[in-house]
């Protein structure tokens, strides 16, 4: 197998994105793209409670290991397990550079596993 470069002749395969969005709304910009590019995006947003705001929007809490669960069996049940995950809850307004040790943040970020058919 050789590998080459994707042209404009030959488009992706349309994929299913799971985007953890940050406050500027740059992960907002990626989901209007893929979606204009014929992909699929669920933009997941941090908040108070677990909440379905849309069929492609969807707020959690970041600490809480249950609302991760939640969101997967939502997508799971829905069809929209995604083939892509993008994380941009680390884009800020500003440029942080600790100086020294990193400072805690205060937002955890918990792993899991997708589990698909495919």
């Amino acid at each position: 197998p050789a590998i080459r470069p994707l042209t404009s002749a030959e488009p992706a395969a349309p994929q299913r994105w799971l985007l953890f969005a940050d406050e500027i709304g740059l992960a907002d910009r990626a989901a209007l793209l893929l979606t204009r590019l014929g992909h699929a995006a669920v933009v997941v947003s941090p908040g108070e409670t677990f909440a379905a705001t849309a069929s492609d929007r969807i707020t959690i809490r970041p600490g809480w290991p249950e609302d991760y669960g939640a969101l997967l069996d939502r997508l799971e049940v829905g069809g929209q397990l995604p083939d892509a995950i993008a994380h941009f809850w680390g884009v800020t307004r500003e440029l942080r550079r600790p100086r020294g040790r990193r400072p805690p943040s205060p937002v955890r970020c918990w792993s899991f596993r997708l589990k698909t058919s495919r």
